[in-house]
Protein backbone atom coordinates (compact mmCIF):
# COMPACT_ATOMS: atom_id res chain seq x y z
CA UNK A 1 0.00 0.00 0.00
CA UNK A 2 0.98 3.64 -0.47
CA UNK A 3 1.01 6.25 2.27
CA UNK A 4 -1.89 8.64 1.83
CA UNK A 5 -1.44 10.55 5.11
CA UNK A 6 1.77 11.17 6.99
CA UNK A 7 1.88 13.42 10.03
CA UNK A 8 5.25 14.23 11.57
CA UNK A 9 5.58 16.15 14.84
CA UNK A 10 2.09 17.68 14.57
CA UNK A 11 1.44 20.08 17.44
CA UNK A 12 -1.56 22.35 17.87
CA UNK A 13 -1.59 25.07 20.51
CA UNK A 14 -4.55 27.36 21.19
CA UNK A 15 -4.25 30.68 22.97
CA UNK A 16 -1.27 32.88 23.74
CA UNK A 17 -1.06 33.60 27.46
CA UNK A 18 -3.07 30.62 28.74
CA UNK A 19 -2.05 28.07 26.17
CA UNK A 20 -3.86 24.82 25.56
CA UNK A 21 -1.86 22.12 23.79
CA UNK A 22 -4.55 20.18 21.90
CA UNK A 23 -2.02 18.04 20.02
CA UNK A 24 1.50 17.31 21.20
CA UNK A 25 4.07 15.94 18.74
CA UNK A 26 1.77 13.52 16.91
CA UNK A 27 3.37 11.14 14.42
CA UNK A 28 1.08 9.06 12.26
CA UNK A 29 1.09 7.18 8.98
CA UNK A 30 -2.08 6.00 7.25
CA UNK A 31 -1.99 3.78 4.18
CA UNK A 32 -4.32 4.23 1.23
CA UNK A 33 -7.41 2.05 1.64
CA UNK A 34 -7.28 1.73 5.43
CA UNK A 35 -10.37 1.87 7.64
CA UNK A 36 -9.29 3.53 10.89
CA UNK A 37 -10.87 4.84 14.07
CA UNK A 38 -9.50 7.58 16.31
CA UNK A 39 -10.81 7.08 19.82
CA UNK A 40 -10.37 9.01 23.04
CA UNK A 41 -12.19 10.92 25.79
CA UNK A 42 -13.66 14.38 25.31
CA UNK A 43 -10.91 16.97 25.00
CA UNK A 44 -8.27 14.40 24.09
CA UNK A 45 -7.45 16.03 20.76
CA UNK A 46 -9.06 13.51 18.42
CA UNK A 47 -11.33 16.01 16.65
CA UNK A 48 -8.46 18.50 16.37
CA UNK A 49 -6.40 15.80 14.67
CA UNK A 50 -9.26 15.06 12.29
CA UNK A 51 -9.64 18.75 11.44
CA UNK A 52 -5.95 19.05 10.65
CA UNK A 53 -5.99 15.92 8.48
CA UNK A 54 -9.05 17.36 6.72
CA UNK A 55 -7.30 20.70 6.10
CA UNK A 56 -9.96 22.52 8.13
CA UNK A 57 -7.26 23.73 10.51
CA UNK A 58 -3.51 24.21 10.39
CA UNK A 59 -1.08 22.83 12.98
CA UNK A 60 1.05 25.18 15.05
CA UNK A 61 4.08 23.12 14.05
CA UNK A 62 4.85 19.88 12.30
CA UNK A 63 4.39 18.48 8.81
CA UNK A 64 1.34 16.93 7.15
CA UNK A 65 1.62 15.15 3.81
CA UNK A 66 -1.76 14.38 2.23
CA UNK A 67 -1.76 12.24 -0.90
CA UNK A 68 1.76 13.41 -1.73
CA UNK A 69 1.09 17.11 -1.06
CA UNK A 70 2.83 19.04 1.71
CA UNK A 71 -0.24 20.75 3.16
CA UNK A 72 1.66 23.42 5.08
CA UNK A 73 3.12 24.83 1.87
CA UNK A 74 -0.32 25.43 0.34
CA UNK A 75 -2.26 28.68 0.39
CA UNK A 76 -5.88 28.93 1.51
CA UNK A 77 -7.18 28.65 -2.05
CA UNK A 78 -5.27 25.44 -2.70
CA UNK A 79 -6.39 24.01 0.65
CA UNK A 80 -9.99 24.71 -0.37
CA UNK A 81 -9.41 22.77 -3.59
CA UNK A 82 -7.84 19.88 -1.68
CA UNK A 83 -10.85 19.71 0.65
CA UNK A 84 -13.21 19.74 -2.31
CA UNK A 85 -11.41 17.19 -4.47
CA UNK A 86 -9.64 14.88 -2.03
CA UNK A 87 -11.67 14.77 1.16
CA UNK A 88 -15.25 13.82 1.99
CA UNK A 89 -16.69 14.92 5.33
CA UNK A 90 -19.39 13.26 7.44
CA UNK A 91 -20.37 15.38 10.43
CA UNK A 92 -22.07 14.25 13.63
CA UNK A 93 -25.14 16.37 12.91
CA UNK A 94 -24.85 15.44 9.19
CA UNK A 95 -25.35 19.11 8.15
CA UNK A 96 -27.93 18.36 5.47
CA UNK A 97 -29.53 21.49 4.09
CA UNK A 98 -33.21 21.39 5.14
CA UNK A 99 -34.52 23.15 2.01
CA UNK A 100 -32.92 20.59 -0.30
CA UNK A 101 -34.05 17.02 -0.92
CA UNK A 102 -31.71 14.03 -0.75
CA UNK A 103 -30.44 14.15 -4.32
CA UNK A 104 -29.92 17.92 -4.17
CA UNK A 105 -27.89 17.58 -0.96
CA UNK A 106 -25.68 14.99 -2.64
CA UNK A 107 -25.27 17.19 -5.74
CA UNK A 108 -24.11 20.18 -3.71
CA UNK A 109 -20.36 19.37 -3.54
CA UNK A 110 -20.33 18.95 -7.34
CA UNK A 111 -21.56 22.47 -8.08
CA UNK A 112 -18.10 23.85 -8.87
CA UNK A 113 -16.96 20.90 -10.95
CA UNK A 114 -17.00 20.82 -14.74
CA UNK A 115 -20.12 18.68 -14.92
CA UNK A 116 -23.44 19.20 -16.62
CA UNK A 117 -26.58 19.26 -14.46
CA UNK A 118 -27.50 15.85 -15.87
CA UNK A 119 -24.08 14.41 -14.99
CA UNK A 120 -24.41 15.72 -11.43
CA UNK A 121 -27.91 14.30 -11.09
CA UNK A 122 -26.92 10.92 -12.50
CA UNK A 123 -23.94 10.64 -10.13
CA UNK A 124 -26.00 11.73 -7.14
CA UNK A 125 -28.70 9.17 -7.93
CA UNK A 126 -26.05 6.46 -8.32
CA UNK A 127 -24.58 7.32 -4.91
CA UNK A 128 -28.01 7.29 -3.28
CA UNK A 129 -28.46 3.83 -4.76
CA UNK A 130 -25.13 2.79 -3.26
CA UNK A 131 -26.35 3.71 0.24
CA UNK A 132 -29.79 2.16 -0.35
CA UNK A 133 -31.81 5.37 -0.75
CA UNK A 134 -32.48 5.64 -4.48
CA UNK A 135 -36.23 5.53 -3.87
CA UNK A 136 -35.99 8.34 -1.30
CA UNK A 137 -34.24 10.84 -3.56
CA UNK A 138 -37.05 13.44 -3.38
CA UNK A 139 -37.36 13.50 0.42
CA UNK A 140 -36.11 16.44 2.47
CA UNK A 141 -34.25 15.90 5.78
CA UNK A 142 -37.39 16.45 7.88
CA UNK A 143 -39.02 13.58 5.98
CA UNK A 144 -36.12 11.19 6.58
CA UNK A 145 -35.65 8.70 9.38
CA UNK A 146 -32.71 8.72 11.78
CA UNK A 147 -31.02 6.03 9.73
CA UNK A 148 -31.58 7.72 6.36
CA UNK A 149 -29.94 11.06 7.17
CA UNK A 150 -26.46 9.62 7.78
CA UNK A 151 -26.77 7.60 4.58
CA UNK A 152 -27.43 10.78 2.60
CA UNK A 153 -24.45 12.36 4.37
CA UNK A 154 -22.27 9.41 3.34
CA UNK A 155 -23.45 9.69 -0.28
CA UNK A 156 -22.67 13.42 -0.23
CA UNK A 157 -19.19 12.74 1.20
CA UNK A 158 -18.51 10.45 -1.77
CA UNK A 159 -19.81 12.92 -4.37
CA UNK A 160 -16.41 14.04 -5.64
CA UNK A 161 -14.81 10.60 -5.42
CA UNK A 162 -12.47 11.58 -2.56
CA UNK A 163 -9.38 9.63 -1.63
CA UNK A 164 -10.16 10.09 2.08
CA UNK A 165 -13.49 10.17 3.97
CA UNK A 166 -13.45 11.71 7.45
CA UNK A 167 -16.33 10.97 9.82
CA UNK A 168 -16.60 12.89 13.10
CA UNK A 169 -18.77 10.91 15.56
CA UNK A 170 -21.06 9.73 12.71
CA UNK A 171 -23.05 7.50 15.09
CA UNK A 172 -23.11 9.89 18.05
CA UNK A 173 -26.76 10.88 17.58
CA UNK A 174 -27.98 7.42 16.60
CA UNK A 175 -29.28 4.42 18.52
CA UNK A 176 -26.90 1.47 18.76
CA UNK A 177 -28.62 -0.59 16.06
CA UNK A 178 -28.59 2.25 13.51
CA UNK A 179 -25.03 3.13 14.49
CA UNK A 180 -23.86 -0.40 13.76
CA UNK A 181 -25.58 -0.35 10.37
CA UNK A 182 -23.83 2.92 9.47
CA UNK A 183 -20.43 1.54 10.50
CA UNK A 184 -21.14 -1.57 8.44
CA UNK A 185 -21.96 0.62 5.45
CA UNK A 186 -18.74 2.61 5.86
CA UNK A 187 -16.83 -0.66 6.05
CA UNK A 188 -18.46 -1.93 2.88
CA UNK A 189 -17.70 1.31 1.04
CA UNK A 190 -14.08 1.12 2.19
CA UNK A 191 -13.82 -2.48 1.02
CA UNK A 192 -15.63 -1.98 -2.29
CA UNK A 193 -14.09 1.34 -3.38
CA UNK A 194 -10.72 1.36 -1.64
CA UNK A 195 -11.47 4.78 -0.15
CA UNK A 196 -9.55 5.53 3.03
CA UNK A 197 -12.04 6.01 5.89
CA UNK A 198 -11.15 7.65 9.22
CA UNK A 199 -13.76 7.70 11.98
CA UNK A 200 -13.55 9.72 15.20
CA UNK A 201 -15.48 8.17 18.07
CA UNK A 202 -15.50 7.86 21.85
CA UNK A 203 -17.28 4.48 21.63
CA UNK A 204 -15.02 1.43 21.79
CA UNK A 205 -17.67 -0.81 20.21
CA UNK A 206 -17.73 1.51 17.18
CA UNK A 207 -13.93 1.62 17.06
CA UNK A 208 -13.79 -2.18 16.98
CA UNK A 209 -15.71 -2.13 13.69
CA UNK A 210 -12.67 -0.60 11.97
CA UNK A 211 -9.44 -2.26 10.89
CA UNK A 212 -7.20 -0.22 13.17
CA UNK A 213 -7.71 1.85 16.31
CA UNK A 214 -5.74 4.88 17.40
CA UNK A 215 -6.27 5.92 21.01
CA UNK A 216 -5.63 9.61 21.70
CA UNK A 217 -5.21 11.08 25.17
CA UNK A 218 -3.79 14.45 26.26
CA UNK A 219 -3.00 15.32 22.67
CA UNK A 220 -0.86 12.25 22.04
CA UNK A 221 -1.45 8.90 20.36
CA UNK A 222 -1.12 6.49 23.27
CA UNK A 223 -2.06 3.23 21.61
CA UNK A 224 -2.38 1.64 18.17
CA UNK A 225 -4.45 -1.51 17.87
CA UNK A 226 -5.31 -3.63 14.85
CA UNK A 227 -8.83 -5.04 14.73
CA UNK A 228 -9.95 -8.15 12.93
CA UNK A 229 -12.71 -10.61 13.72
CA UNK A 230 -13.76 -13.83 12.05
CA UNK A 231 -12.06 -16.64 10.21
CA UNK A 232 -11.97 -14.97 6.81
CA UNK A 233 -10.12 -11.88 8.03
CA UNK A 234 -7.69 -13.88 10.15
CA UNK A 235 -6.92 -16.16 7.24
CA UNK A 236 -6.32 -13.33 4.79
CA UNK A 237 -4.19 -11.21 7.12
CA UNK A 238 -2.17 -13.94 8.80
CA UNK A 239 -2.01 -16.17 5.70
CA UNK A 240 -3.26 -19.19 7.62
CA UNK A 241 -5.27 -22.04 6.18
CA UNK A 242 -9.04 -22.20 6.83
CA UNK A 243 -8.46 -25.39 8.85
CA UNK A 244 -6.13 -23.65 11.30
CA UNK A 245 -8.47 -20.67 11.51
CA UNK A 246 -11.36 -23.00 12.35
CA UNK A 247 -9.38 -24.50 15.20
CA UNK A 248 -8.47 -21.06 16.57
CA UNK A 249 -12.05 -19.84 16.33
CA UNK A 250 -13.36 -22.95 18.11
CA UNK A 251 -10.76 -22.37 20.81
CA UNK A 252 -12.07 -18.83 21.33
CA UNK A 253 -9.27 -17.05 19.50
CA UNK A 254 -11.34 -15.73 16.60
CA UNK A 255 -10.57 -12.09 17.31
CA UNK A 256 -7.16 -11.05 16.07
CA UNK A 257 -6.60 -8.84 19.09
CA UNK A 258 -6.79 -11.93 21.26
CA UNK A 259 -4.67 -13.92 18.84
CA UNK A 260 -1.91 -11.35 18.95
CA UNK A 261 -2.00 -11.27 22.74
CA UNK A 262 -2.12 -15.01 23.25
CA UNK A 263 0.44 -16.74 25.45
CA UNK A 264 2.42 -19.07 23.13
CA UNK A 265 2.24 -21.79 25.77
CA UNK A 266 -1.58 -21.78 25.50
CA UNK A 267 -1.43 -22.61 21.81
CA UNK A 268 -0.18 -26.11 22.65
CA UNK A 269 -3.37 -26.67 24.64
CA UNK A 270 -5.74 -25.73 21.79
CA UNK A 271 -7.57 -28.93 20.96
CA UNK A 272 -6.68 -30.25 17.52
CA UNK A 273 -3.83 -27.83 16.85
CA UNK A 274 -0.76 -29.77 15.74
CA UNK A 275 2.84 -28.83 16.52
CA UNK A 276 3.60 -27.69 12.98
CA UNK A 277 0.38 -25.67 12.96
CA UNK A 278 1.39 -23.96 16.21
CA UNK A 279 4.65 -23.02 14.51
CA UNK A 280 2.71 -21.61 11.56
CA UNK A 281 0.46 -19.54 13.84
CA UNK A 282 3.40 -18.15 15.81
CA UNK A 283 5.24 -17.27 12.61
CA UNK A 284 2.13 -15.62 11.17
CA UNK A 285 1.69 -13.52 14.32
CA UNK A 286 5.35 -12.56 14.29
CA UNK A 287 5.17 -11.46 10.65
CA UNK A 288 1.93 -9.56 11.19
CA UNK A 289 3.33 -7.57 14.10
Amino acid sequence: MNEIIKAAGITKVYGTRNQVRALDDVNLTIEAGEYISIRGPSGSGKSTLLNIIGCLDRPTSGELILDGVDVEKQGDGELSRIRRDNIGFIFQSFNLLPILNAVENVELPMENLKMTPKERRDRAMKLLGTVGLKDRWNHKPKEMSGGEKPRVAIARALANDPSVVLADEPTGNLDSRTGKSIMKLLGELNHNTGTTVIVVTHDISIAKATQRQLYVEDGRIKEKTRNLSGKKEIGSKLKLSPEICNKLVKAGYGDLGRVLGIDPAKLSRVKGLKRREITQVLEAIKNYK
